[in-house]
């Protein structure tokens, strides 16, 4: 029987209470004599913060096992499944790439049967910008020796920019082009201007996070395959769970920490194997399998900690974190015990479309619509109406009419329909509207 929850209780042996802690002992530099506590063999070098000090291979061990743990208690992935691994260059899409080739190289009885395909969605010229060829080169030659690595998987690489063009753009690591710097840099018109015309800094993280979901959705349909593997962690949860309900995705926010993600086209399902695992863990299993991690930067994050609220929310978790060790863990395992609210019977029905023309999901997040019947947002849209009109007592039940209509989907442009809370914020703050879907 699996031992998860019975000795480990979760990520953090069963410390859930809200104390401040002392400092932290992520690792014992000195191995000594100091026995493991599992095999009680001399060399334990590997001390988690709630467990005892494990020798390389103990730890290994309860690492991986966490990772085919969650795999295997869902039992979402059948055999033979053909699966796109998304690789973003980040030290935890390095572990998941390691635990995944370790996984099928095992024997017969213990091997993880799939078909994986390495996805690299180059989002390099977003992050940092204008760069000259020369280290631009250097981060796909450190990229591409990697997933080299690896020999059994095949590895691609697209950029982040329109699907169209993206799509246009797959190449094998193996026979890139040599132009290939040039492609990436010419991104398509529509991508940029959508981007660029998005003001806030926060919305535009928001925008990239949906659209790379999207992309990762087309990806996985031209390789037939039905499940993409993310290397989400218990913390990076933690943050989009936080992050999603300050932005107004709370009736979704159950599906950007569950195991399983069904809301994207074509039938692929976002699958998180890594979200029991800690970046203490991550860490420590990068170290004993030296692993090399290249200086991976997301979206946004050179903006500093208050430059978005992604960046805010995290800054936040992170400061609770390093003084109440529990905090990622509450608020991960909060998250993962909320359901949606959705109408059981209009999922059965699988209707695209209601009789009033509004559809069941966004068109951008494919989120489930559920705001028709909000009062929260219906105060919000009749505050904004309010400001940006006035009121009198004349005219206070036109405008209570239009904030009615916004929240409805149904205003009288009819720009925002078919668009969920957020999507509709991010749509909002463009200048230039007619490139958002």
């Amino acid at each position: 029987m699996c031992s998860i929850g019975e000795d480990d209780f979760g990520d953090e042996g069963g410390a859930h209470a809200m104390i401040p802690d002392g400092k932290l002992i992520t690792n014992l530099e000195t191995p000594g004599d100091i026995l493991c506590n599992k095999c009680k063999k001399p060399g334990a070098t590997y001390k988690l913060t709630f467990r005892e000090a494990e020798c390389k291979e103990c730890f290994l061990n309860y690492a991986r096992h966490k990772f085919r743990a969650a795999l295997g208690s869902s039992k979402i992935l059948p055999r033979n499944a053909n699966v796109v691994l998304v690789f973003n260059g980040s030290a935890q899409s390095v572990v998941l790439l390691d635990m995944l080739h370790h996984a099928q190289t095992q024997n017969t009885f213990k091997r993880l049967h799939c078909n994986a395909t390495v996805i690299f969605i180059d989002d390099y010229w977003i992050c940092h910008g204008v760069t000259s060829e020369g280290d631009y080169q250097n981060f796909i030659r450190n990229i591409k020796n990697i997933l080299s690595t690896y020999c059994g998987f095949e590895s691609f690489v697209l950029p982040l920019m329109g699907i169209d063009d993206a799509m246009s753009l797959i190449f094998n690591f193996k026979t890139l082009p040599d132009d290939y710097f040039v492609k990436v840099n010419s991104p398509s018109k529509d991508f940029i201007e959508s981007l660029e015309n998005i003001k806030s800094l926060t919305s535009r993280q928001d925008f990239v996070k949906h659209h790379r979901s999207r992309l990762i959705a087309e990806v996985a349909r031209y390789f037939q395959c039905q499940f993409a593997f993310m290397s989400a962690i218990s913390s990076d949860l933690a943050f989009d769970l936080l992050a999603a309900v300050a932005l107004g995705r709370g009736a979704s926010a159950a599906l950007d920490v569950a195991l399983v993600d069904n809301r994207l086209p074509n039938d692929v399902q976002i699958v998180r194997p890594l979200k029991d695992l800690t970046q203490e863990e991550i860490e420590l299993y990068a170290r004993a399998q030296e692993l090399y991690l290249p200086l991976y930067q997301a979206y946004g994050d050179d903006g500093g900690s208050s430059a978005s609220l992604q960046n805010l929310t995290k800054t936040f978790v992170e400061g609770l974190q390093r003084n109440y060790s529990s905090t990622v863990s509450t608020v991960f395992r909060t998250g993962s015990k909320i359901s949606l609210n959705q109408d059981i019977s209009l999922k059965m029905k699988d209707l695209s479309v209601l009789e009033d023309g509004l559809g069941l999901h966004c068109s951008f997040c494919k989120s489930f619509l559920d705001y028709k019947d909000s009062t929260t947002l219906l105060a919000i849209e009749f505050s904004r109406v309010v400001s940006e009109m006035g009121v009198t007592h004349n005219t206070a039940q036109d405008l209570n009419y239009k904030a009615h209509q916004y929240v409805s989907g149904v205003n009288e442009e009819g720009h925002m329909r078919n668009l969920c809370h957020a999507c509709r914020n991010i749509y909002a703050e463009m200048l230039n509207k007619s490139h958002f879907l």
